[in-house]
């Protein structure tokens, strides 16, 4: 998916699709009110009979008037004072999974309101819209079936309409985000496949392949060595199952390399079989 910063008003983007950003009780005033106008008052017409909300992730589809953009979807923002970046995260995603099932190649988002609402950075916005836009993307229903009609589109372009902004600051920290998006939907599905289909010894694999990718120090220790070096618990658990664990370790860096604040940055997890713990036999009050 290629992404792209313009900053032109919201009424002058030619797309698929743009998404507009609503606060609960809209006033059309402003930016909002142009939009309106030239889509005919289709957005008036959808508040009035109570279709277009501002309440968080409620969505609405609306036709464009005169409007260069094909579709318009409004995502609520919901009340600006509970406004975190995890939200402005989930309004991307909500944006793009409105769209499940829809022919959609090109979305443009308009974050000018979650700017104003959120009062981050535009580069911040841009950066978590982008990723939630890809994460929203994300349906395991695809992992095992070639052809789910409910998917939320494969976009070719996103384009991020941020009127009176850097361009090249803002393409930066959406393409961040889209990174990191990326990341976060190939550990779900890793995390997705049937266990009879990732096996420790397949996840290895799986890390030597983005070491490779990616240009990271990989080792991988397997059971004769796990003896060896006196790790016991792991291979106990591990001799519950026909496929026995591996240890995976995964490195951006030199041997205790730190970064500019003096820290270790570590991920740690386990992939063995025959674990039975998880949320289902613990007390659930603070597991989620």
């Amino acid at each position: 998916m290629d992404v792209r910063v313009i900053d032109d008003q919201p009424w002058e983007v030619a797309t698929d699709v743009l998404a507009v950003p609503i606060l609960v009780d809209p006033a059309f005033e402003g930016p909002l009110d142009e939009l309106d106008k030239r889509s005919g008052g289709e957005l008036r017409a959808l508040a009035a009979f109570r279709e277009l909300s501002g309440k968080r992730y409620a969505t609405s589809l609306a036709a464009t008037g005169e409007l260069p953009a094909n579709r318009l979807v409004t995502v609520g923002i919901g009340d600006p004072a509970s406004l975190d970046r995890e939200t402005v995260l989930r309004i991307g995603a909500t944006a793009e999974r409105r769209l499940g099932g829809r022919a959609v190649d090109r979305l443009a988002i308009w974050i000018t309101p979650l700017v104003d609402a959120s009062g981050e950075s535009p580069e911040t916005v841009a950066e978590l819209v982008a990723r939630g836009v890809v994460e929203g993307s994300y349906d395991p229903a695809t992992i095992y079936r070639e052809n789910v009609e409910t998917s939320p589109p494969d976009l070719a372009e996103l384009v991020i309409v941020a009127p009176g902004t850097d361009a090249a600051a803002l393409t930066a920290a959406a393409q961040r985000g889209v990174i990191v998006g990326e990341g976060a939907n190939m550990a779900r599905t890793l995390s997705n496949r049937a266990s009879n289909d990732v096996s420790p010894e397949v996840l290895a694999d799986e890390a030597r392949a983005i070491a490779e990718e990616h240009g990271l120090w990989i080792d991988v220790i397997e059971p004769e060595r796990a003896i060896e070096l006196g790790m016991g618990m792991f291979m106990a658990v591990g001799r519950g199952s026909d496929n026995p664990p591996r240890m995976i370790i995964l490195r951006s860096g030199g041997a205790g390399e730190k970064d500019a604040l003096d820290r270790h940055l570590a991920l740690v997890g386990k992939g063995v079989c025959f674990d039975s713990g998880g949320i289902s036999i613990k007390p659930s009050d603070r597991m989620e």
